[in-house]
């Protein structure tokens, strides 16, 4: 379709495609003509924009990383959503566990989720090792890797976080601040069993 641009989308919920229908329709009411093409994880997706199938990918943190490092850097940023701006991980802990600050959580049984997402794994584990704790060698790990290639979007390992701490399976565990403030919003954290013992640096 010549003079489309093409927008990829990671299908990660059924309300992808009411969200990108509505985008195109805002942006034909504006006299710009788009269609959107979804995939089923990242991977594919940074494949399509590199080999010039899409336009314009609207990726994760950790997809446009890779991006970033295959292109040499020649990949530009054209926008995000200001929910992502500041966005931070919550470091959450059983009560009784003894973990009351981020020290406390060395030799404790530790909840990750999707080893891909940023919020409940990787940014979890370079923040604890700049504070001197390696999760490898300083933290039983238990991880959660569902949904993997979606980079944590659709929050399904972060509810097993909760549950495993809740539940008592864990004594610590990483989960985003937007989940932890819609599970307490929700009632689905029970402030008596768990508490959040340290919010990370914002990032985007």
């Amino acid at each position: 379709m010549a003079g489309v641009i093409k927008v990829g989308a990671v299908a990660y919920d059924p309300k992808v495609v009411t969200i990108w229908e509505g985008l195109r329709d805002y942006f034909r009411s504006r006299s710009v003509e788009t269609d959107y093409l979804l995939f089923s994880n990242y991977d594919a997706q940074v494949d399509a924009l590199l080999e010039h199938t899409i336009d314009i990918a609207w990726n994760t943190n950790l997809a446009y990383v890779k991006v970033f490092r295959r292109t040499g850097g020649r990949c530009q940023a054209l926008a995000m959503r200001d929910t992502d701006i500041g966005f931070t991980t919550k470091i959450i802990a059983r009560a009784g566990s003894g973990i009351e600050k981020i020290e406390d959580l060395k030799g404790k049984r530790v909840a990750f989720g999707s080893r891909d997402s940023g919020q409940a794994a990787i940014l979890p584990a370079y923040f604890l090792r700049r504070l001197g704790i390696d999760p490898e060698r300083d933290l039983r790990l238990i991880r959660f890797d569902l949904d993997v290639g979606k980079h944590g979007d659709t929050g399904t390992s972060e509810v097993e976080v909760l549950r495993a701490v809740a539940g008592g399976q864990a004594d610590g565990g990483a989960i985003g601040d937007q989940y932890w403030a819609r599970a307490l919003g929700e009632g689905l954290a029970e402030t008596a069993k768990v508490k959040a013992i340290w919010t990370s640096p914002g990032y985007c």
